[in-house]
């Protein structure tokens, strides 16, 4: 069903999520879909920027679909905080769209309270990898009445390097969790 948005707005890029080829794959506590895909990452910038939050919702129900077929287990379900005035500005968290796909269907609960972007940061993507990391340190807080003792699933769009999942996954182990697995939809190396 379309809305009046979708009719003067509509997703230029819908075609191109049809299409997308989901797969389960894993390396250590990292769950993803898809590597290194140009049509993908053209999606994600078109809806990131072009407000198309609807784009991550359909790709979340896809990797639902997948996780719920693989009975995955947690106890809660946290994703990538954004600073509050840059969620603000884009109009929406494209993980916490994601994660709630993914609660969805698979049964595990969704949490907005177990992390806290504490300041505006860079954008990831326009440093180099060494420097990610410096650029993330402190900007996440956890809270240990949420995660203590909780085998905690974390999602975001995308890992390249890695470090907004690794911060965000130090905090959550500080604050007491007892396992993170990350998702996301893609894997994209580092050229």
């Amino acid at each position: 069903m379309y809305s009046l948005k979708d009719y003067f707005f509509p997703n230029l890029k819908e075609e191109d999520i049809k299409k997308l080829k989901f797969k389960f794959s894993h390396y250590d506590n990292h769950i993803y879909f898809m590597e290194n895909n140009e049509i993908l990452i053209d999606i994600i910038k078109y809806a990131k920027y072009m407000s198309q939050p609807d784009s991550f919702m359909r790709i979340g129900k896809e990797m639902g679909k997948i996780l719920k077929e693989r009975s995955l287990k947690a106890d809660l379900i946290a994703f990538v905080p954004m600073y509050r005035k840059d969620e603000i500005k884009r109009g929406f968290n494209q993980s916490f769209l994601l994660a709630k796909e993914i609660s969805k269907s698979t049964n595990i609960p969704l949490t907005k309270k177990a992390l806290k972007k504490t300041r505006k940061t860079h954008h990831q993507a326009s440093l180099s990898k060494g420097l990610r990391a410096i650029n993330l340190q402190g900007a996440f807080i956890a809270f240990d009445q949420i995660v203590a003792g909780k085998r905690v699933i974390l999602v975001d769009d995308i890992f390249t390097s890695g470090a907004t999942l690794k911060e965000c996954e130090k905090e959550l182990l500080k604050n007491q969790a007892k396992q993170v697995i990350f998702i996301t939809i893609a894997k994209v190396l580092e050229k």
